[in-house]
Order: C-alpha cells, then structure tokens, then sequence
C-alpha cells in the first residue's frame, strides 16, 4: 500500500508512506488502504526508521539529558549507559527492542546477582530514553511502560541523637588542633541542613549575613570529570534564607574575616567564579587563591574526626539527616521543608515524618497512665 505525502516547503516530492499487507483480495485491500490512508493522514502513522539504540542514545543524551540533568546525573548516566545497557541492546534497532527482550534483560542481571538499587536505576535511565523515543516519534510503543520499577527496600539513614550530638560538638569546638574552616564547615553541615554542593557555593560576602544570623544559599558548586568544576543554581532551583545560631555566627565571623583578608592581599590574582546567572562569586571555602578545592577533602577530615574520636561512623550528608530528624521535635513539617530546600512536601513529609525511638516510648509511657496498678500506687 502507498499514501502520497505531498511535497515539502523546498517543492520536493516527500517520500511516500509505504506499508506491505496481506489480503484475501481487492475489496479487502482496497478496506485496508483505507485504514491505512486515515493513520497517515490523521498523523499518527510512524514511518518506519531503522535507528539503532545507540545511535538513538546519543540523541537522547544531546537533545535530552544534556537540557534537562544535574551534569553529576548524566555522567552517570552515560557511564552506566556505556558500560552495560548499549553492550546489552546496541546490535538492535529501537523497534527490535520487544516487551520480551527488556524483561529477559532484568531478569538476567537480577539471576547475576545485581542489587535492587542498581536495577532500578537502570530501569530509570531505559524508561527516560524509551520515553522520549517515543515521544520523538522514533518508536510508536513504548514497551518499557510494561516492565514493573525494582523495589528497592528502604535504607534506613544512620543518625546522631541529642546526647551524642552534644559529644560530637564538645569535641569538634574544643579542639585546638582542628582548623577553624574544618570547624565552620561542619558546624554549618549540621545547623544549617546544607547539601556540600550548596556549602561550597557560598560566597564570602554576597551571602553572608551575620548581623542577622542567616545565610543565603542561591547556587550550588558540582564537580564532574567532564566538565570540572561548575556553579549551578541549588536541587530544584529554589533559593532560601537558612538562620544559624549564635555560636555558629562567632566561628564564621572569625572564618569570613581570614578569607576576606586572603582576598585583599591576593588582589587581582585572586580567582572568582561566574555562576550560573553570570554573577562573579567569591567562593567562602576554597582555596587561599578562591579557587574551588576538591569536594573530597570535607569527606576526608570528617572522616578523620569521627575515627579519632570514636564516634559512631555516619557520613558527612548523613549530618543533614541528623540535622532534620533533631528539627522535627520542634517546628512543624512545611517549615522543615523551606528549611531544607525540599521542593516538594511529599520529600519531606515521606522522610522525616517516621516516629523516632524516643517518640514512641513517650507513647508507651503515656499509655501507662491508663493503667489501674499504677494509679493506685500513686494514690497510695
């Protein structure tokens, strides 16, 4: 069967929509064709195109994740990509990928023993790039709609409770030893529920506010191998005022002195940074010479801390957890949002809104009021 598709805005011939059927004789072709005629006109015949997966992957990434991820995301992405998906579908065309195919795939990797966590994150990546296959009109099903997300168990986030907080800080401010910007670094980790992005984002005098105890966190500084180091704006483009207490301000009144002293002497030679809206920035922690130092070196000296001091082992993001779940005692969930830098409630609510330990014993505890033994003790 063929349906003429006109010509083009140049006055050249399109390339006529084709389709091979079998019929029993004339007056069923002659139905088919007509069924035919009106997908294509009513635009929803797909052409047949014989792109491979991997090539279409390369559309994806440019036209796609290249737009729309954190540059941290699409290197993974690729690399995971590269590393195993393309290995596995590359040799097909997009529309050689059958419902099958994908599922014999999972199932493969899950007998190889890969963690529900990765499985997921791979279903995640196939069900973006078949998404938009389809969405882009390479592909007319998307078969991945079919193949049910991994369930990945909940991991449950190591944190500090009040009396061990108490140590950690009685250790970390009394220690001579430890440089004053490792002590503002962490003391900021935990008052303020920073992401490290956002706390290396810092600048040393545009978001600095001491007189009235807050912050500014408006960008966050990624580091890839691509692209090195980048100032972009915060997770989910949301700038927010973060207050800090009063023995915080102390210490990074003492730090933002050193650093704006650093600068002054440096002159022109000291580097800044444009973010992301072009703004020069000053970064507060970096380099004597305001150049960016590697993210890494916060994880190293945390992890050097909680070692030499024998505290329990949490990582350093994990003192944003700590931060949020000591806050739920005391402000309620949307303000613990704002705080946070959550775009969504749902985030928060989904995260912090579980019942510490010490939460439901106080419901056990009040539920001993009701009983009859306890309350003639009292009486007696």
């Amino acid at each position: 069967m063929k349906v003429e598709l006109g010509y083009d805005a140049n006055g050249k011939r399109r390339k006529p929509a084709m389709k091979t059927v079998a019929a029993k004789n004339k007056t069923e072709a002659n139905e088919l064709l007509a069924e035919f005629t009106t997908e294509v006109k009513s635009g929803n015949y797909l052409q047949p195109s014989k792109v491979s997966f991997k090539a279409f992957t390369k559309i994806w990434d440019e036209h796609y994740a290249a737009e729309k991820l954190e540059d941290t995301t699409r290197e993974n992405y690729n690399y995971i990509l590269k590393k195993d998906i393309i290995v596995y579908f590359g040799s097909f065309y997009l529309d050689e990928i059958s419902l099958f195919l994908l599922k014999k795939y999972f199932d493969e990797k899950k007998e190889e023993g890969m963690s529900a966590s990765s499985l997921e994150k791979r279903h995640r990546i196939l069900r973006s790039v078949f998404k938009w296959a389809k969405k882009w009109r390479f592909i007319k099903e998307n078969n991945m709609v079919d193949i049910p997300t991994p369930k990945v168990p909940r991991v449950r986030r190591t944190v500090y409770n009040k009396s061990e907080l108490e140590a950690f800080f009685s250790s970390l401010l009394a220690n001579e030893d430890i440089l004053l910007r490792h002590k503002v670094i962490i003391c900021i980790f935990l008052s303020a529920a920073l992401r490290k992005g956002e706390l290396l984002g810092l600048d040393m005098e545009e978001d600095i506010f001491l007189d009235e105890s807050y912050i500014i966190v408006r960008r966050s500084l990624q580091k890839t191998t691509s692209a090195g180091y980048k100032l972009k704006e915060t997770k989910g483009g949301i700038e927010r005022a973060v207050p800090l207490p009063a023995f915080v301000c102390g210490l990074l009144a003492q730090y933002q002195a050193e650093r704006l002293n650093e600068k002054e002497l440096l002159g022109p030679s000291f580097k800044t940074m444009k973010d992301h809206n072009e703004i020069e920035v000053s970064l507060l922690f970096a380099n004597a010479d305001g150049t960016p130092f590697n993210p890494k070196t916060i994880n190293q000296f945390w992890n050097r801390h909680i070692e030499n001091h024998g505290f329990k082992k949490i990582t350093i993001h994990e003192m944003r957890h700590t931060a949020a779940t000591y806050l739920t005692e005391s402000i309620d969930m949307k303000t613990l949002q704002e705080f946070l830098g959550h775009q969504k409630f749902e985030t928060t609510a989904n995260t912090y809104s579980k019942s510490t330990d010490e939460r439901l014993k106080k419901i056990g505890l009040t539920f001993n009021n009701l009983d009859p033994n306890s309350k003639a003790e009292k009486n007696w």
